[in-house]
This record gives structure tokens, C-alpha cells and sequence, in this order.
């Protein structure tokens, strides 16, 4: 019985595998994607002097009235995948406003992060001596639209002490979502 039904399971299998049609994706998905592909929104930077620029960005906007540590805080991640290559710059801001702000140092909640295939890196000083590691400058919120632009510049560590070092950073018209605790 096994030796019977093996063969019509493996034709079935196959069948089923490659007589699949791709079928275009709902507009309701594709509106409520998490990347956001308008024209108008940028992110770029020079990482070690090479361009990294994407709109495959996700922006968050935090708000938690019960903890003061997290009670309204900005998470921006910008990512850039080629083939299987990945790039993945993060910034963090509590209590984003329109003004400037110290990654790392004595206010460490703020910070930036580099990541690719290989490693990660964290605006924070290897020795944790309170060094400022760079700045984020918001030059906008549109607390309307949902909207957030600015500049930026940091040096990032991984833990075997390396540096990379972001420059010439901006973020223009990203847009964020708001998610309340």
C-alpha cells in the first residue's frame, strides 16, 4: 500500500508546487505596507564614505504614559538590502522635538545603531566613559501628518572595538505611526 501511494503523493506534491499562479497583491496590503515608498521620503548617509541611501524605512513614534523612561520616544530604521547583502541604520530619540540631540554620553537612551551582514554597531563609547558619539538635529514634526525630518552624524562601535562612522545623515518626510501603551 505505501509502495502505491508514494508515487501519486510525489505526482501531487509537484502538481500542487508548480501549477501555483502568483496572484497580485490587495491594494489594502500594498496601502498598509510598512515601507514607506513615496517620492518625497529620503534617507540617506555616507557610511565610511560609501552612499547608503533607502525609503525602506519604519518609523515609530512610542508613547507610555505609566513608564517616564519610555514616554514618548521616537525609533527610526532605515534599511538597504542588496541581494543578500543588508544595511540597517537605527536612531532612537526620547522625547523628540524639534531641536538637537547627543547620542551616547551622559544621556545614553539616546543612541544610533549600524548593522550589516556582519556585525552591529552602537553609538556608545567602548569604554563607557560618557563620550558624546554624535548628534540627531529634527528639524521638522508633522504631528498632522505624521511626519519627521532631520540630520544626523555619529561613530558606532562594535564590540571588538571597530568604528564605522555615519556622516552627512538626513531623514526627510518619514513617516511614522503611533503606538500608545
Amino acid at each position: 500500500m505505501k509502495k502505491t501511494l508514494l508515487p501519486f503523493l510525489s505526482l501531487f506534491i509537484l502538481l500542487t508546487a508548480f501549477t501555483c499562479e502568483d496572484e497580485p497583491l490587495d491594494d489594502e496590503i500594498i496601502n498598509n505596507s510598512i515601507t514607506d515608498n513615496s517620492v518625497q521620503s529620503v534617507f540617506s548617509a555616507e557610511i565610511d564614505g560609501e552612499t547608503f541611501n533607502t525609503n525602506n524605512v519604519v518609523a515609530v513614534k512610542y508613547i507610555l504614559s505609566s513608564n517616564p523612561m519610555v514616554n514618548n520616544r521616537l525609533d527610526i530604521s532605515a534599511t538597504k538590502i542588496a541581494g543578500m547583502n543588508f544595511e540597517t541604520v537605527s536612531l532612537v530619540i526620547l522625547e523628540p522635538a524639534i531641536g538637537s540631540f547627543e547620542l551616547g554620553g551622559n544621556n545614553n537612551l539616546n543612541f544610533g545603531s549600524y548593522g550589516n551582514n556582519y556585525d552591529v554597531y552602537l553609538s556608545e563609547s567602548d569604554d563607557f566613559d560618557n563620550e558624546v558619539m554624535g548628534t540627531v538635529t529634527i528639524t521638522e514634526i508633522d504631528e498632522v501628518d505624521n511626519k519627521v525630518s532631520g540630520n544626523f552624524q555619529f561613530t558606532a562601535i562594535n564590540f571588538d572595538g571597530d568604528e564605522v562612522q555615519l556622516t552627512n545623515g538626513s531623514f526627510s518626510n518619514i513617516s511614522y505611526t503611533i503606538e500608545e501603551f
